[in-house]
């Protein structure tokens, strides 16, 4: 992902850019990309929830914005997210809704029916529905 843009300005780019009452998962969120994804989506009426590789991280990403933050994969709610943005090339597909966009900055696990681009060197900005 470039520095040049925010993860709000890369999805906007597709017309995917958060409003009110949508959900977003950052992945990775305790790390310098997701913690700083995790401030930059905080907006009137977007909840912004993240997964973290451990719980120590958790109270850290909560002081950053995150609504609801765990360690574990299995407590995300199943097709509940809007916007998946992940950072730490976790799959989290079952947790982002029907019709949801996955912006990532690592290769992604394969999903059924998604087109996949990857960042490359050019920092070119994947965006998948």
């Amino acid at each position: 992902m470039s520095a040049r843009r925010s993860p709000r300005e890369a999805a906007s780019a597709e017309g995917g850019a958060a409003s009110s009452g949508d959900r977003l998962l950052v992945t990775g969120a305790a790390g310098a990309v997701g913690g700083l994804a995790v401030q930059l989506a905080r907006q009137p009426g977007v909840e912004v929830d993240g997964l973290v590789s451990r719980p120590e991280r958790v109270e850290p990403v909560r002081e950053l914005g995150a609504g609801t933050v765990t360690d574990l994969v299995t407590d995300l709610p199943g097709r509940a997210y809007d916007a998946v943005f992940d950072t730490a090339g976790v799959d989290v597909t079952a947790a982002l809704a029907e019709g949801g966009v996955s912006v990532s900055d690592d290769p992604l696990p394969d999903v059924p029916g998604a087109a996949k681009s990857y960042v490359q060197e050019s920092a070119e900005v994947v965006l998948l529905s």
